[in-house]
């Protein structure tokens, strides 16, 4: 290419105001008028954007945001908006729009429960269990309201109905009492001994020593009788006493004790009463 000296340039004229100029920035080409050009760099703020450092600096100046650099596929449609506008918002749906469906019944269950019975269709006595709720109640004696321990057992009754009956056995009865009323027991006894109503009413005590012979307190209000031989051992010579159970001597009918049998194998009949208040003995007589 030939140089060609700047003097030897063709002058042109002056722009004017209207007269367009190319601009480039940022990679991009545009036209402008000169007024506008002018106008531009001839503020303050049309300084700073001529001295911008680059285009980000620009943007701000311009106050842009980012999407004066994002492609418009980046938005929705004007369409799409529309759309948008119309459409069911959250807010317009109920719970169950957002709740799991394990929450609800199944349409199997729901058929169940459209031919399940209901509570109004039930009687009040089926949700409250109260007795009292019930309708056409039984008439009940008053045994229905006690325990079944207030009663005989069923095989208590078996035996009931075998025993012998006192008024249909009277005769029977007494006979039984009359042969066999009272037990006898023998026993040999020491220096100390007291007297067990449960041994029977006639009891044989041998002797072994001198022995004091304690008996029983009866219940309050009651009083007993029992029959005792006061047998000598093979020495003989033994000395009983009679007592109650706080050591109170025994009163004796006659007012003393008898002489007591000493041969060895002998013994004394007596019979003791105790009314409650005092041990009373008799000595019904002597036995060899």
């Amino acid at each position: 290419m030939a140089e060609v000296k700047i003097s030897a340039l063709t002058q042109r004229p002056t722009p004017t105001e209207s007269d367009q100029v190319a601009v480039v920035a940022a990679g991009a080409t545009w036209r402008a008028t000169v007024a506008a050009l002018w106008a531009a760099v001839s503020s303050a703020w049309g300084r700073s954007m001529a001295l911008a450092a680059d285009a980000a600096a620009g943007r701000t100046l311009l106050g842009l945001g980012s999407a004066a650099t994002t492609d418009a596929s980046a938005y929705a449609t004007a369409a799409q908006g529309a759309a948008a506008d119309s459409a069911v918002q959250p807010g317009d749906l109920g719970t169950a729009a957002t709740t799991d469906a394990s929450a609800y019944a199944t349409a199997a269950q729901g058929a169940l429960a459209d031919s399940a019975v209901q509570p109004g269709a039930l009687a009040t006595v089926a949700t409250t269990g109260a007795y009292g709720d019930l309708t056409g109640r039984p008439t009940l004696g008053t045994a229905a309201a006690t325990a079944a321990t207030d009663y005989a057992t069923a095989a208590q009754g078996a035996a009931a109905d075998t025993a012998i009956q006192p008024g249909a056995n009277a005769t029977l009865a007494l006979i039984d009492y009359t042969l066999a009323r009272f037990a006898v027991t023998a026993a040999s006894v020491g220096a100390a001994h007291t007297v067990s109503l449960a041994d029977g009413e006639y009891q044989a005590l041998t002797l072994t020593a001198d022995t004091a012979l304690t008996l029983p307190d009866p219940p309050a209000g009651r009083g007993y009788s029992i029959t005792l031989r006061l047998i000598q051992d093979a020495t003989g010579g033994r000395t009983p006493t009679l007592q109650q159970a706080d050591a109170t001597a025994a009163k004796w009918v006659g007012a003393a004790a008898p002489t007591w049998q000493t041969t060895a194998g002998a013994g004394d009949l007596v019979a003791v009463t105790h009314d409650g208040a005092d041990l009373i003995v008799t000595h019904i007589g002597s036995v060899s």
